[in-house]
């Protein structure tokens, strides 16, 4: 365990470990501020989803509208597309809206977790209007300052991403065709 259970030490590493994360000798990390603020925001959103029965009361139109088991596992994997800001509000959104659809129709929640876990992060990776945009929006600014041959190279490893399209592109085909029981 970190520094033998001594809760003192523990603090003070947690806090190094925290101001090294936002302050460098260069100065305040201000793209770490902005995405530690944009998480923030986002988990209020969820909570003020939740608490005013919004997450629920798009549950219970979601009942209404679909009326089959296929279109009940369609709901969150076109959700998940749908909803591409950050890979954990989409989870969190997502799950808390679909929950009540796939318990009528008896989808397991192992299927479930499976729908919203290959169209969150995936989604999310591949948008670049999203939590994850920024950081790529700070590497490929660090790889134009630095030599041209390392940003045509970040460049080419941003489209290494196929394996996340698959992933996503697998999810709604499982969803449409019922392959997992």
């Amino acid at each position: 365990m970190i520094h033998e259970f001594d809760i003192i030490a523990s603090l003070q590493q947690i806090w190094l470990v925290f101001r090294d994360i936002f302050y460098t000798s260069a100065g305040w990390n201000l793209s770490s501020i902005y995405l530690l603020g944009f998480l923030l925001l986002l988990g209020i959103m969820t909570v003020i989803m939740t608490a005013s029965g919004a997450s629920k009361a798009f549950g219970n139109w979601a009942i209404e509208k679909v009326k089959t088991r296929r279109g009940a596992q369609l709901v969150p994997a076109f959700l998940g597309v749908l909803i591409f800001i950050d890979d954990y509000f989409n989870s969190l959104a997502v799950g808390q809206v679909s929950r009540p659809l796939t318990d009528r129709y008896k989808i397991s929640r192992v299927k479930l977790a499976y729908f919203i876990d290959s169209t969150s992060a995936p989604v999310t990776v591949l948008t670049p209007i999203s939590s994850w945009g920024s950081i790529y929006n700070r590497n490929v600014r660090l790889y134009f300052r630095s030599d041209r041959n390392n940003c045509l190279s970040a460049i080419r490893s941003f489209r290494q991403n196929d394996t996340v399209e698959y992933v996503c592109i697998c999810g709604i085909i499982i969803s449409v065709f019922s392959c997992i029981v």
